[in-house]
């Protein structure tokens, strides 16, 4: 459960009072919000080994809750894992540089209720913003209108989670290695979809969504001193692509997420569409209209060449998503005395420079670049940074 009451004033005649005398402030304004949730749980579960080298697992969850539908509450995610421990097979035994051998499989679906607030399912009032209350013989009345549609059909989003790995272990396990390659499709996913304004409604929370995220992971450990000297070096390395398979049932094919960052189906996640800039507009050029028409703006390509700018204009300019993320670490002791060192990043990815964006601008009132000095203006026809605004503090 969760409770706030919020009381904001502003307009006090003095400080002297401080939130003593709410009651003096020129303008007041009171909120007040309660939600309830509730989850349950039950959980079964089955393992069975054979001669230490066949091992099976199997699990069944039913999870209910109350963000759902009627007559979605609950849902059953089972999930199965097998193992084999090659190593003890007698084949295996007799390799002295083989300390440890396994191979691993497993699927299971997991459900997911956190992607969305209480009451989705429901069709929900509440009171209009401030200052769009009703006008009522020329006096405002406060009142209720409807701000949800119901969705008796929400229920829980779904992942399917296929996995095989393998455990190695080298050398009396002074070297290790583990490897998996897994697949998860999430269908079922929750989505907010945009209704059209006729409906009287901007959104509806629902199943509409699927997404698939497949990929390797590797990791490799290693004791390459083992005597008053100790010296243990690991490092992973995990390859994830990931592709949008479906936003709202095959009506929408892609949609802007921020300015800048869209989803698309068949595409990964998060890509960034954005003009091309193409200059700055000179003394004597041809301006297109739909963009940054002053002499000394920002010029972008015309890309479908239909000589304006609009938004067919706008490709995939990079991808978030990196080619790979990577780890390492190693640790040194010696008696009382050790050292530990730890790197991790990611490669390959594109990243959209919102700060070259913000302080590349000379809207005025913010810190800008030293490059900004030399920004365009007749004199300086450079084709980097663009000029003031004429009726501004820059020119």
């Amino acid at each position: 459960m969760f409770n706030s009451n919020t009381l904001n004033a502003t307009g006090f005649p003095n400080d002297a009072t401080q939130n003593e005398a709410l009651q003096l402030a020129l303008t007041r304004t009171i909120s007040s919000n309660r939600t309830r949730q509730r989850l349950d749980s039950y959980l079964a579960r089955l393992n069975y080994g054979f001669k230490d080298k066949y091992f099976l697992d199997l699990t069944a969850r039913v999870d209910g809750s109350s963000k759902f539908g009627a007559n979605h509450k609950y849902g059953l995610f089972p999930a199965v894992s097998a193992g084999w421990r090659i190593i003890e097979e007698s084949f295996a035994k007799n390799l002295s540089w083989l300390s440890d051998l396994k191979l691993r499989a497993s699927y299971g679906i997991t459900g997911n209720a956190g992607g969305i607030n209480p009451y989705q399912s429901l069709a929900t009032v509440s009171a209009p913003n401030p200052g769009s209350d009703y006008n009522i013989n020329h006096t405002y009345q406060i009142g209720i209108n409807p701000s949800g549609i119901a969705n008796p059909d929400l229920r829980w989003e779904r992942s399917a989670h296929t996995d095989i790995g393998l455990d190695v272990g080298l050398l009396n396990n002074r070297i290790s290695l583990i490897v998996d390659v897994y697949e998860k499709t999430t269908k079922d996913l929750l989505y907010v979809k945009t209704l059209p304004l006729s409906s009287g409604y901007a959104n509806i929370t629902g199943n509409f969504a699927s997404l698939q995220n497949k990929g390797l992971e590797l990791a490799v450990n290693a004791r390459i001193l083992d005597g008053p000297l100790k010296w243990n070096v690991s490092g992973n390395m995990t390859i994830n692509r990931n592709k949008v398979l479906d936003l709202d049932g095959g009506t929408t094919q892609e949609r802007f997420v921020t300015a800048y960052t869209i989803l698309k189906v068949g595409s990964p996640l998060g890509l960034f569409k954005t003009y091309v800039f193409d200059g700055i507009n000179q003394t004597g050029e041809t301006i297109l209209p739909g963009y940054d028409g002053r002499l000394g703006g920002q010029k972008v390509k015309d890309v479908n060449g239909d000589g304006t700018i609009s938004s067919a204009d706008q490709v995939i300019t990079g991808n978030p998503n990196p080619k790979f993320i990577y780890g390492f670490s190693t640790s040194l002791s010696y008696k009382n005395f050790d050292f530990n060192a730890f790197l991790s990043g990611s490669q390959g990815n594109d990243i959209y420079n919102v700060s070259r964006l913000s302080f590349e601008n000379p809207l005025g009132q913010r810190n800008m670049l030293a490059g900004l000095v030399n920004r365009w203006s007749p004199t300086n026809p450079n084709n980097q940074y663009v000029s003031g605004f004429q009726g501004g503090g820059f020119r």
